[in-house]
């Protein structure tokens, strides 16, 4: 997970595993976008399934990409899991002159969630993601939220989670509806919540000192 790259959770392209190879203690995977992407330079961030990965090298003949991922990045998500063929979300860093569409998503997944339901409302799907209890203070209604480096909207609060919903264009956009009940999610919580979490900890301290 790279320290400086931002991004807005709007996924630009739909890649595949085609390799995924653990060794040293690191898992390096390689990734087949679904279009050629233009002018990729080594050493750049690209978010795929909402985690920032470097690129370490651009096969010249398929544009097939590859990376390493840390122990770190093992530990909070689930790519040791996918197989080859697995397709995945991929954008590519923001760049200053942008515009910002989404919201900021630094790449950096916080935790795994699980999908607990999916029911349809009206043309949208909502989708109820349990998470881990000691997430819970930093989810809230109409807040933002990353899910498989989606930017959306958590249109509701729960005592194991939250719910947010996918209209037409995110389902036909994005691979995140084709996920079943039970199946996992990467999740960044919003930037703003962990440093206000953070700094009430802080103050917490502070004055019991």
């Amino acid at each position: 997970m790279h320290p400086h790259a931002m991004f807005t959770g709007l996924i630009e392209h739909l890649g595949s595993i085609l390799q995924s190879t653990p060794s040293q203690g690191k898992l390096t995977i390689q990734i087949q976008p679904g279009t050629r992407l233009d002018a990729i330079v080594l050493g750049e961030s690209i978010a795929v399934n909402g985690c920032c990965l470097t690129v370490t090298s651009e096969d010249p003949l398929n544009g097939a990409l590859t990376m390493d991922l840390a122990q770190e990045t093992l530990r909070r998500t689930y790519f040791l899991e996918l197989a080859i063929g697995t397709r995945v979300h991929l954008e590519r860093a923001l760049a200053v002159h942008a515009r910002l569409g989404g919201h900021f998503v630094q790449g950096h997944v916080d935790d795994i969630g699980v999908i607990k339901s999916i029911h349809q409302d009206g043309d949208a799907e909502v989708l109820r993601i349990q998470i881990a209890p000691h997430w819970l203070g930093f989810v809230v209604e109409k807040g933002s939220i990353t899910i498989d480096g989606i930017s959306l909207t958590i249109t509701a609060v729960h005592a194991d989670g939250f719910s947010v919903m996918l209209v037409p264009y995110t389902q036909t956009h994005t691979l995140l509806c084709l996920k079943k009940q039970g199946a996992k999610v990467h999740l960044e919580f919003d930037v703003l919540a962990k440093y206000v979490a953070r700094l009430m900890q802080v103050g917490s301290v502070s004055r019991s000192a």
